[in-house]
């Protein structure tokens, strides 16, 4: 899992081993919890209905790698996108045909910066066809282009 790095794999397997037999102590307990630390190893298909959820309340699958209500989810989404990029350029990868099917019937951005990018475009183009005022968002975008 944590690639290259068989030890930590294997520590991090023996932290759920030492929870279930509770022969870990609070404190490293409470250090773990706070990385958001997965005690019991969630499915594929429940991190997918979480970021059903997600896209429910915030209308994208943009979900901060860092979210804080569920940093797990964050990481999910991450990992989808590399596993993506894997998948696309012929490597191994654990996405699965049904795995992109299922992702795409919620609208995934697989690339959201580079979707961010023709948003911002459309925004400018309609500015300059229409004279409306250009959001400070768009504005910053521009001034970032001509760098």
């Amino acid at each position: 899992k944590y690639a290259g790095n068989n030890e930590l794999t294997e520590w991090v397997s023996d932290q759920r081993v030492c929870y279930s037999q509770t022969s870990i102590n609070y404190e490293q307990i409470k250090l773990l919890n706070e990385i958001g630390f997965e005690w019991v190893k969630a499915s594929w298909e429940e991190r997918y209905e979480e970021l059903k959820v997600y896209v429910h309340e915030f209308g994208n699958t943009i979900v901060p790698r860092r979210y804080s209500k569920n940093t797990a989810l964050g990481k999910f989404v991450s990992r989808q996108r590399y596993f993506y990029k894997q998948f696309q350029i012929g490597e191994k990868s654990s996405i699965s045909d049904e795995k992109i099917r299922l992702l795409n019937e919620i609208g995934f951005e697989w690339d959201p910066t580079e979707n961010r990018w023709y948003e911002r475009y459309d925004e400018l183009k309609a500015h300059l066809n229409s004279g409306c005022a250009i959001s400070d968002t768009c504005r910053k975008w521009t001034i970032t282009q001509r760098l």
